[in-house]
């Protein structure tokens, strides 16, 4: 019932049993040379020094409430499961030698160095919040989806194609050495610099200035050597502004920083100081002049059918340059504006041989050109630098042809004193030099060897250079038949007086106060009369006459306005010559006229 204390060693050869759930305290080391069996808990309150192995059997649980400390080397043969979502800490390195399952998230807070490849399976997301730095090539076998902006400090090289889906803003240049190919919309902020060829399938639009600094050069007959080529299709160019008046130019020509020449829009005012205008209207009333002029001047051998039809032609010819300027100016267009003056085109020579320079007068005969002025179809000048230049000879033949103004302001090559207004003629020595000669010292010989009119003088005794009018002075011959004109009334006077001197026996006859013209007998001319004298019109002349009448009515009564004021104008009393009143009271007299002709 009290304490058994033993001084020596104590053998029990059997079990030591300790009832009572009474505790067994042991002061000493406890040598147990056999297996302990535990069949209840073990407590330890003090440190447990485990010199061999710890087996713990039958899947039995470990349960550490607090730090397992494991000096050395710690081997788990099978699984190592941390429950409760209790954190692992690991100060060292962790080497695990097979695959590694992580069911939730794997959490470094510091560098992870992957020694061999990272692979990703099940198709599953890999999130990176901060930044991936790759210190090798990167392969992606597959899509690269980046949601945020990707920043590339240095080359990226793409071997196969490249779908981008939204936009690609580039801040600095990009090169590209070889085919871009866009498909569809592609917008440039900045400045593209393309080392190669660009081929475009679809539309390109500007929305800026566009400037080509082409390297090519070569022959103008060369296509190669034109920075800007249009091929393909029905149509070439098209230029659309968006204002219309002779400010807005549709192409512009510079040397430098000099404007030489341009294409420009034209207004109604800038059509009517043109040039073309202005001849084209001088030319309608030289041909009504010439038209009716004749019919005046020649009045002592035509009857008055033939006069008639002189007049009718004259309606004829007004309506034509009415309806031309009256097009002109509903469809004004463009003009072309140059520091040159001329209309010209290339002729070719007669001589091959010949040598001509700019400004030497040429005689024309069937369309070549020569300095032979003693014969000649027309008389032109060699131009220096025409605005239209027409009729362009093949490249290999050029040296055989010349550029030859027929209408427009020339420089021209002129001997001796000249004043402004005189004509110019051909010198007569075949040297390509012109002389002036004043209106009022015109014979009626010289009227065809007219090269034009100076525009500007000189009184230099030696080879002047003179601004010359050329292809403008048509109306000189309507001139000289006016004068014609009143020669032959004053020779018809004098003949009259003659035969009336004869008829009185050889008294002289009293002197009219006014020279009286005999015109032909007043015999009632009617339509029946004039068809039966002859047919003046053919019928597929007078089909086209009357298709015009009947398409442009009010062209054609202003025609007859014009030429019916030009008639009396000149004394004629319209009503006094029978079937005029007729032709030139309206339209539908006029085609009545036609039709009985």
């Amino acid at each position: 019932n009290n304490t058994l204390n033993v001084d020596g060693l104590t053998d029990l050869n059997a079990g030591l049993n300790v009832n009572n759930a009474s505790p067994t305290n042991l002061s000493g080391t406890l040598d147990v040379d056999g297996a302990t069996d535990l069949n209840n808990t073990l407590n330890v309150d003090g440190l447990t020094d485990l010199n061999a192995g710890l087996n713990v059997n039958n899947a039995s649980p470990t349960n550490l409430t607090g730090t397992l400390e494991v000096d050395g080397m710690t081997d788990l043969n099978a699984d190592l499961t941390v429950n409760n979502m209790a954190a692992t800490y690991l100060t060292g390195t962790l080497d695990v030698d097979k695959a590694t399952n992580l069911n939730s998230t794997l959490t470094v807070d510091g560098g992870t160095d992957l020694n061999a490849a990272l692979t990703v399976n099940n198709m599953a997301a890999t999130y990176l919040t901060g930044t991936l730095d790759v210190d090798k090539a990167t392969n992606l076998n597959s899509t690269l989806t980046v949601d945020g902006a990707t920043e590339l400090n240095d080359k990226l090289e793409v071997d196969g194609t490249t779908d981008l889906n939204a936009s690609l803003t580039v801040d600095g240049a990009t090169n590209l050495n070889s085919t871009l190919t866009v498909v569809n919309d592609a917008d440039f902020n900045a400045d593209v610099e393309i080392d190669g060829e660009l081929t475009v399938n679809d539309d390109l639009n500007f929305n800026g200035q566009v400037t080509i600094n082409g390297g090519v050069s070569g022959g103008q007959s060369s296509y190669d050597s034109y920075q800007l080529r249009v091929e393909g299709g029905n149509q070439g160019v098209a230029i659309k502004a968006n204002d219309w008046d002779k400010s807005s130019n549709f192409i512009s020509f510079y040397t430098g920083s000099t404007m030489r020449g341009r294409i420009e829009a034209q207004d109604f005012q800038n059509l009517q100081n043109s040039f073309e205008y202005g001849w084209i209207n001088a030319m309608s009333a030289v041909d009504e002049a010439l038209v009716i002029a004749e019919g005046i001047a020649c009045g002592a051998q035509l009857d008055l059918a033939e006069a008639a039809v002189m007049i009718a032609e004259g309606i004829a010819v007004a309506t034509e340059w009415i309806e031309w300027i009256t097009n002109s100016e509903n469809n004004v267009g463009v003009s072309y504006q140059s520091g040159s003056g001329d209309y010209a085109e290339w002729l070719e020579k007669a001589n091959l041989a010949e040598v001509f320079r700019a400004g030497d007068i040429v005689a024309v005969s069937n369309g070549k050109i020569s300095k032979q002025t003693a014969k000649g179809d027309h008389y032109m000048v060699v131009s220096l630098s025409p605005i239209v230049l027409g009729n362009m000879p093949p490249e290999a033949e050029k040296a055989n042809y010349e550029m030859v103004a027929f209408m427009g302001q020339v420089p021209v090559r002129v001997l001796g004193p000249v004043n402004a207004g005189d004509y110019i003629l051909p010198s007569g020595n075949n040297d390509g030099i012109g002389r002036a000669v004043a209106r009022e010292q015109m014979q009626i010989d010289e009227y065809q060897k007219i090269v034009g009119v100076a525009w500007t003088g000189s009184q230099s005794a030696g080879v002047n250079l003179i601004n010359l009018a050329i292809g403008l002075n048509v109306n000189d011959l309507a001139i000289q038949l006016k004068k014609q004109e009143e020669e032959l009334k004053a020779l018809h006077s004098q003949v009259e007086d003659i035969l009336a001197y004869l008829e009185s026996g050889g008294q002289k006859p009293q002197p009219s106060a006014t020279p009286e013209v005999q015109t032909q007998p007043e015999t009632p001319v009617t339509p029946a009369a004039i068809t039966a004298s002859s047919s003046f019109f053919s019928a597929a002349r007078a089909d086209a006459l009357l298709q015009k009448i009947e398409a442009k009515p009010e062209i054609f009564e202003q025609a007859i306005t014009q030429i019916r004021s030009a008639i009396e104008a000149r004394g004629v009393e319209i009503d006094q010559v029978p079937g005029w009143q007729e032709m030139l009271g309206g339209v539908e007299g006029y085609k009545a006229y036609i039709k009985a002709h």
